[in-house]
């Protein structure tokens, strides 16, 4: 998969983040994107104490963490870290031999606990695998050396960086639309939504078949500021992006939404849509069946046939609507009356795991719409 290699070239852009702790022989250091905590206390000559700070309040508890910490002397150092006005939530993780590793931990109350064997090559620590814009630039990339797609920008974020699209056009008005990384720190969905766009748009028979009868947009991540900064939630408006989508006050989301509007003025037509993201554990957030008349066991059916050919992953779902609350599911339901899915990865979900169900929901959701294509 494409996906795998671009990992490793997150961690080589920078930022203009200042160092955020420099005591004694340690330091910790924030300079590079996707970075981010708050204030930093040497307790003694082994021992930091993190604090984590969100971008604004109130905000989802997400508290993400992002740094690199070296000494001028191989030590072992403990690392505290706690989030002001929140719980810990996420597994603390260090890049070595070109793979993100769990680090054992301790969890107490409100924070965690971790011990590290530290010298002067620096550990590069984080909340989740480190997927920034750079990464996401170079899987576009790769893929859009494919004679079938289409690599462009739709729109800029608030600090002018690029929402940008990949695409594949068939003899068809019919449209899947897939977009992610909304919330910053939601890597799980996001890795998820790497492998699922893989298998869309791979050479197996029913990618080919399904890419001749459906035209597919892919806006893989819609909130390129907040990934940048380490965001725990939001965009630097202070606005969570999945509660805009009824309004579009937000540049990021008004960019999708113009897109969406003149495909469908250039008489496309949109046949479903999915959303990636993570929370505690994996689930699909659907629309209720009874919402809408047209295909209304669309989702159920496909949500089966995964059920069916993956026993091993556990496919829970919960139906639910809200007019009101800008989430990019309702909008798609309300404005172009067809279902679409929030398709949610746990924070510890085996990575393994992730891209299995990723290849096999892709290939369920294709074989879907093609036989509801046929009736």
């Amino acid at each position: 998969m494409i996906h795998k290699s671009i990992l490793l070239l997150s961690l080589s852009i920078f930022s203009n983040i200042a160092n955020a702790c420099l005591n004694g022989d340690i330091t910790i250091d924030t300079q590079f994107a996707t970075a981010r905590i708050g204030h930093c206390e040497q307790i003694n000559d082994k021992h930091i104490q993190l604090t984590l700070l969100p971008e604004n309040t109130p905000i989802n508890n997400s508290p993400w963490f992002g740094f690199k910490i070296s000494a001028k002397e191989q030590k072992q150092v403990k690392i505290s870290i706690k989030a002001d006005g929140g719980k810990m939530r996420y597994s603390p993780k260090v890049f070595k031999d070109n793979t993100w590793h769990l680090i054992p931990f301790e969890k107490h109350d409100k924070d965690i606990s971790f011990s590290l064997n530290v010298s002067s090559e620096p550990l590069w620590i984080s909340a989740q695998e480190s997927l920034n814009s750079l990464a996401y630039h170079h899987w576009a990339k790769a893929h859009a050396q494919k004679s079938f797609l289409n690599h462009d920008i739709i729109g800029w974020s608030i600090e002018h960086r690029p929402i940008f699209k990949l695409e594949s056009r068939a003899k068809s008005n019919q449209w899947l639309i897939l977009v992610g990384r909304q919330h910053p720190p939601e890597v799980t969905g996001a890795l998820a939504m790497l492998t699922f766009v893989d298998h869309v748009f791979s050479d197996t028979a029913i990618a080919k078949t399904f890419r001749k009868r459906f035209n597919i947009l892919v806006v893989p991540n819609i909130n390129p500021d907040g990934v940048y900064h380490g965001y725990w939630r939001h965009n630097v408006a202070g606005k969570d992006l999945n509660r805009d989508w009824k309004t579009a006050m937000q540049p990021e989301v008004a960019s999708v939404v113009k897109y969406l509007d003149g495909l469908v003025e250039n008489g496309g037509e949109i046949k479903y849509a999915v959303d990636f993201h993570s929370t505690y554990k994996d689930i699909f957030y659907t629309i209720p069946e009874d919402y809408l008349s047209h295909n209304h066991t669309l989702t159920n059916d496909w949500l089966d046939k995964l059920e069916k050919t993956l026993p091993e992953f556990e496919v829970r779902r919960k139906a639910g609507q809200n007019p009101n609350r800008g989430v990019f599911k309702q909008f798609i339901a309300d404005k172009y009356k067809v279902h679409a899915v929030t398709y949610e990865m746990g924070d510890n979900t085996d990575r393994a795991l992730i891209d299995k169900a990723a290849i096999e929901a892709a290939e369920t959701l294709m074989s879907t719409l093609l036989s509801k294509q046929k009736q």
